[in-house]
């Protein structure tokens, strides 16, 4: 991949290639989109580009949660968290982004405990950062889908209620969040029916 005038190692390039690493992940192409984020997260450390190096991490880190390989991901989350919390605070949206990451991971090491503390910290940004936007209603869902796991099921029952009405507002009936939420919500009712 070249752009013109700038060079392959140029920033634009391992910008384009990060983009081109998501769309190939939703096409399947795992191996091919590990590569691309390899290569993108190389060039953006080559250019001290620490905001891309930051979401390189993050897309590979998630990535590599899929894929079952933990140890990897945990070290590119950590990372990743790391350079935005120092370089954009505490705060910002993109820590939220790394902590709902690292709540993945958790969960899918089944670390419940861990995961909806993660959870809970990127939704409290994310409702900060963009009060109303969906990506809270979305992480609120996670949230209360662990809690389900954990058997809490008084403290999930609001959490998927009204993620699942947020999302459902904000996104239609139809969107991939609202219907995973959907479906949470449903788990959730099957659960009280068999336990009455």
């Amino acid at each position: 991949m070249r752009i013109t005038g700038r060079g392959e190692r140029h920033a634009s390039v391992a910008s384009a290639m990060n983009n081109l690493a998501t769309a190939c992940c939703r096409l399947g192409e795992f191996d091919r989109a590990e590569a691309l984020l390899r290569s993108a997260l190389a060039i953006h450390r080559e250019c001290e580009w620490h905001g891309s190096v930051g979401q390189d991490l993050n897309n590979l880190g998630l990535l590599l949660v899929g894929r079952e390989r933990f140890a990897e991901a945990r070290t590119a989350l950590d990372e990743a968290l790391a350079i935005r919390s120092e370089r954009l605070g505490p705060e910002h949206e993109t820590v939220a982004q790394t902590s709902y990451a690292l709540g993945m991971l958790a969960a899918r090491q089944g670390d419940l405990e861990t995961a909806a503390d993660r959870f809970r910290q990127a939704a409290a940004i994310q409702e900060r950062a963009r009060p109303g936007f969906w990506h809270a209603a979305d992480t609120r869902s996670r949230l209360g889908e662990i809690l389900l796991e954990l058997g809490r099921i008084d403290e999930a029952r609001p959490l998927l209620e009204a993620s699942a009405a947020a999302l459902r507002t904000a996104l239609g009936p139809d969107h991939e969040h609202t219907l995973e939420a959907e479906a949470r919500l449903a788990t959730l009712r099957s659960r009280e029916a068999s336990d009455r």
